[in-house]
């Protein structure tokens, strides 16, 4: 494993301040990063980490503001990816029930080293929501759903 991607493994956790603002983000005096109404684009993008192959999650903690009134935008229209060397690799889109929980978790796989790791949170512009943490992990077992047995 090359020297700089040691220095970026230890540069994992929280990531929201290291991330870059797109043109569809604002960030407030707390540091927290805000969907920017009738403007659509990237709310964040970064933080271009150099890393080895292997299992890795981020999670995205937010919240959803009041929406002016009579707003409806059914399909929030936004999507969290995870990007190697600027391909997505993994994306989810946020749907009623992620707005409701205010946390989303994606999990991805590096089958190869990138000096150019990327998380990015696209917006259509019609949701107002605000970003409150953005944490990267290396995983060291295998990401799975965990179905609920009938017996419980």
């Amino acid at each position: 494993m090359a020297d700089d991607q040691v220095e970026d493994l230890n540069r994992l956790g929280e990531q929201l301040e290291k991330l870059c603002l797109g043109s569809a983000g604002r960030r407030d005096e707390d540091g927290n990063i805000w969907a920017v109404l009738g403007e659509e684009g990237n709310l964040f993008y970064g933080p271009y980490l150099a890393l080895p192959p292997g299992q890795y999650s981020v999670r995205m903690i937010f919240a959803l503001e009041t929406p002016p009134a009579g707003t409806e935008f059914g399909n929030p229209g936004l999507v969290l990816e995870a990007v190697r060397d600027l391909e997505v690799i993994a994306a989810f889109s946020l749907d009623e029930a992620s707005l409701e929980a205010g946390l989303v978790a994606l999990p991805f796989n590096l089958t190869a080293e990138t000096k150019r790791a990327e998380i990015r949170l696209h917006s259509r512009g019609v949701c107002p929501l605000v970003v409150t943490s953005v944490d990267l992990r290396r995983m060291t077992a295998t990401f799975r759903r965990f179905a609920v047995s009938k017996a419980s």
